[in-house]
């Protein structure tokens, strides 16, 4: 998550809406000073506190006036520039920056900061470019560090490196802006040898690879002067389903011993040998064998375990659930948040009564249950009868949910693998048919027979393709049957080759949930999934908190990072939400302090950050000026 922002984390007092990361702070980073007026204009204090309090516009103006009187100023350029970027007025802040480039041609930041303009823009070759630019008039090490933050910030992304011969994946060249949103971009794609398989261009930032011949096609993605790689594993069987013996395992007593086993399905939907690995989230049971299509699995403790299959890249999971005197609750959450279970203890008692709550991370909401309780009450008052397996879903704040299935033979190409998009977001769907089949409409949230069609997300979407055989009509008014496929749309791209193809466990359990795959009707909510008039008594008879027993605060941790020669001493590197940590910068000899990045900013060695979330601060040293001189000196005596 930090892969692209750790170095650049917002504060309050500038905040861009290409970014919520960036202030001008950052600035500090560079081995090049910023070029301070000696004596600051009362015009500059209020363009800053502008700027700081969000009034863009004023601080336009403010700005502007100032670099009427000394269009050299940088500091009031790059706040000038900074506004424009508040504003999402980026064209007019690439034209500032450019023009300071014009004027002050070694001047590190304006590069930094015009490559931030056209991340703004979602301009990839631009922000490239502007690094490129600047590492060559300024030779700067620090642009050369962004510049490689930045490549590697893109990645080739494919549902599965794996593909059967005369099969296909999609694969799509993905960026990580500073923000932390992924956006698919356009680039050059080539495969080194022809004869493996064919790429084809199925939308303007997502290809197709079709395999042909077995082995290892190693496949490339060009934007300007970056180039990502991946391979592609091409074998005569892909496993595209597995299906596990029993379906459903019953709880278990501590040293009983079961016997499962698994058999995989391929693209063609022919049945094949597989030899997966298997692996538990708790241990509270023994493999005979951590490998092969049957195990024996024997219990040694009670709880609740997740026993995870894996075999080309395909997973499959069964929960595992070993009963003794007391019950036990797993939690487990999907996209950012935590969930809370009160009281919080280690075991519980049959018929102890318990509340359940989501916690959003910030940017995020919390969506629905799953597992063995559903429904979209938060917090959810529940009586444990068994031990049970609970997630939270959560999505981005303003993002809406894709899921798609498919019914026939045949997948759904798309430009992104995100299972979230940005209200009013645009997704490109394409239908593409198996050999036998054809394309016959889409049904849920969209209508129509066009394999291709664009999709924009104003709200949680519900799609399904139906492929039909060749001389066989569809109705399009005809209701989804169960012989579909479903999948969350990072999983679309996988293969239903017939209606009579048969599912996996989990698709099974989730027709048995909800026909539609859509969120849980509130009356749902229960862990027993056998009594709806029970479920909603539980539901309604919530338990009264105690007035003693306090809702658990979050602990958040403090990770420090050190950038040239020093150290970091911190007060403690774990605190309650909403308590503060004291940290301090101790430069090496011959070093000074250059100041904070992350999620703290300024120069003043000693500072405080309030723990309202995972933090990580980075300290900046740098070599001594008046050490370096006086070295100098005794060289040339």
């Amino acid at each position: 998550m930090y892969r692209g922002a750790c170095l650049f984390m917002n504060r309050k007092s500038i905040i861009f809406t290409l970014l919520g990361v960036l202030t001008i702070g950052v600035a500090i980073f560079f081995t090049v000073q910023v070029v301070q007026s000696e004596s600051p204009t009362d015009s500059f204090e209020l363009a800053e506190e502008a700027l700081d309090n969000e009034e863009y516009e004023k601080s336009v103006e403010l700005f502007k006036e100032i670099l009427k009187e000394d269009a050299s100023n940088t500091e009031a350029r790059i706040g000038l520039a900074s506004a424009y970027m508040g504003l999402s007025k980026y064209d007019d802040a690439i034209d500032t920056l450019n023009e300071g480039i014009r004027l002050k041609p070694k001047e590190t930041q304006f590069y930094y900061f015009l490559s931030l303009a056209y991340e703004g823009k979602s301009d990839l070759p631009g922000a490239i470019n502007a690094f490129e630019e600047g590492i060559d008039a300024t030779n700067d090490t620090a642009l050369t560090e962004l510049f490689e933050l930045l490549e590697s910030n893109l990645e080739i992304a494919v549902e599965r490196h794996y593909v059967q011969a005369g099969h296909n994946r999609n694969l799509v060249l993905e960026w990580t802006k500073n923000d932390g949103s992924v956006i698919p971009v356009e680039a050059e794609w080539e495969v080194d040898d022809p004869s493996q398989g064919e790429l084809d261009n199925t939308t303007t930032t997502s290809v197709t690879f079709t395999a042909e011949e077995t082995g290892t096609a190693e496949i490339t993605a060009t934007v300007g002067s970056i180039t990502k790689e991946t391979e592609l594993h091409i074998e005569e069987q892909v496993v595209e389903e597995m299906n596990v013996t029993p379906e459903e395992i019953d709880p278990l007593s501590i040293g009983q011993e079961i016997a499962v086993s698994v058999t995989g399905v391929d693209a063609d939907g022919e049945e094949m040998e597989i030899n997966p690995e298997w692996a538990t989230s708790e241990d509270i049971v023994k493999f005979s064998d951590t490998e092969g299509q049957q195990v024996s699995i024997e219990t040694t403790d009670e709880g609740i375990s997740t026993i995870t299959l894996t075999y080309q890249e395909l997973e499959e999971e069964i929960n595992l659930v070993v009963e003794g005197e007391n019950k036990h609750i797993k939690t487990d959450t999907e996209g950012q948040g935590t969930v809370t279970v009160s009281p919080n203890e280690t075991t519980y008692t049959t018929g102890s009564e318990v509340t359940l709550e989501a916690n959003p991370a910030a940017g995020w909401e919390f969506v629905r249950w799953d597992g063995d309780v559903t429904g979209t009450n938060n917090p959810l008052s529940i009586t444990v009868e068994n031990s049970m397996s609970v997630k939270a879903i959560f999505k981005e704040t303003g993002h809406h949910e894709l899921t798609l299935s498919i019914s026939g033979g045949g997948n759904i190409l798309r430009d992104s693998l995100n299972s979230t998009y940005a209200d009013n977001e645009t997704i490109t769907l394409v239908a593409q048919a198996d050999a036998g089949w054809k394309f016959s409409g889409w049904r849920g949230s969209v209508s129509g027979s066009n394999s291709r069609i664009n999709v924009l997300m104003d709200g949680d979407k519900d799609i399904q393709a139906v492929f039909v055989r060749d001389g066989v009509s569809y109705d399009s008014s005809e209701s989804a049957g169960s012989n579909s496929t479903s999948n969350n749309s990072k999983d679309s791209s996988s293969k239903s080759n017939s209606e009579s193809s048969s599912k996996s466990k989990k698709d099974k359990k989730e027709d048995t949930k909800n026909n539609d795959s859509s969120p849980k009707d509130d009356s749902n909510n229960s862990t027993d999934k056998e009594d709806n008039k029970e479920k909603e008594e539980i539901e309604e008879e919530k338990p009264e908190q105690s007035p003693d027993e306090e809702k658990e605060v979050p602990v958040y941790s403090l990770t420090t990072e050190v950038k040239g020669k020093g150290m970091i001493t911190a007060s403690q590197t774990s605190a309650k939400e909403g308590s503060t940590i004291r940290v301090e910068a101790h430069p090496a000899e011959g070093m000074i302090f250059a100041g904070w990045i992350g999620d703290l900013l300024g120069n003043a060695k000693s500072r405080t950050i309030t723990m309202n979330g995972n933090k990580k601060v980075i300290a900046i040293f740098e070599p001594d000026p008046a050490v370096n001189n006086n070295s100098e000196d005794s060289t040339d005596d």
